[in-house]
């Protein structure tokens, strides 16, 4: 069982772009072994709807999974937000398809977010795993605690548009993610402009917990040359966004109090 009735209730999205069966096995038996949580998994695979198969039988046939293809190649932003589309529960857990839940990971993070309502996001402690089969600390610049909105956007600005923290790790309030128009076109940094989209108005909290199994590995998406070659770009769009924010912030401020303009 992987709850209750009562328990807190997270959609976990999968973006999948070529399906490994072993990575995906694995991925299954960490939300198996989750506890005190009600959980769907969202499947949602970039390409065409034979790439299905490639989907292990035991995993398409498991009650709390929904896996769909996309039907033809449309991109990682898309699928991301097909799959959102489909998710049924106010949190959202997101796992790339070739990483690990660490055991508590998903009762770490609803607990936190059902006992502060205002919080936009939170994340734990992410472990590196090697191709030898050893374990790194992964990225995160936090202490355990409350982070302020717009903290993550300065420090990202400060690390020359570096993000902080390994965002693939983080669980979402749904309604942020979908207020927000879920994941932007971009071939590089999609999921840290959300981020930085997000946190630039609500706050997030980093966890005491060990949740998260980073692969890497020579194959991955995120280490293709045309991310390399895109990250200039997205950084530009990066700092546009923030740029014009803060202009539309201070527009709506005077607007809303005329005084202020004295």
């Amino acid at each position: 069982m992987s709850g209750t009735a009562s328990s807190p209730a997270v959609s976990v999205l999968t973006p999948v772009q070529r399906p490994v069966g072993r990575f995906l096995h694995e991925l299954h038996a960490s939300l198996d072994a989750q506890r005190d949580v009600t959980w769907e998994w969202i499947i949602q695979v970039d390409g065409g709807q034979s790439l299905l198969r490639r989907v292990p039988h035991a995993i398409r046939t498991d009650p709390r999974v929904s896996a769909e293809a996309n039907g033809r190649w449309f991109g990682q932003a898309v699928t991301r937000n097909l799959a959102l589309s489909r998710t049924s529960h106010a949190l959202l857990q997101t796992v790339d398809a070739d990483d690990v839940l660490l055991p508590g990971a998903l009762a770490a993070g609803a607990g936190a977010l059902v006992a502060e309502p205002e919080l936009a996001l939170v994340f734990g402690r992410t472990w590196l795993l090697l191709p030898d089969g050893r374990r790194a600390p992964g990225k995160n610049l936090y202490r355990p605690g409350r982070i302020d909105p717009g903290v993550l956007v300065r420090d990202w600005e400060r690390r020359g548009g570096s993000c902080s923290i390994v965002v693939a790790s983080s669980m979402w309030r749904t309604a942020f993610v979908r207020a927000h128009g879920g994941w932007p076109a971009a071939i590089a940094g999609l999921d840290v402009l959300l981020l930085l989209a997000i946190n630039g108005l609500h706050p997030a909290r980093c966890l005491d917990s060990d949740t998260y199994l980073y692969r890497s590995h020579p194959q991955q998406v995120h280490r293709s040359p045309v991310r390399f070659a895109m990250r200039p770009h997205y950084r530009r769009i990066a700092r546009q966004m923030i740029s014009a924010r803060s202009e539309v912030g201070l527009r709506v401020e005077r607007e809303v109090h005329p005084a202020a303009r004295a």
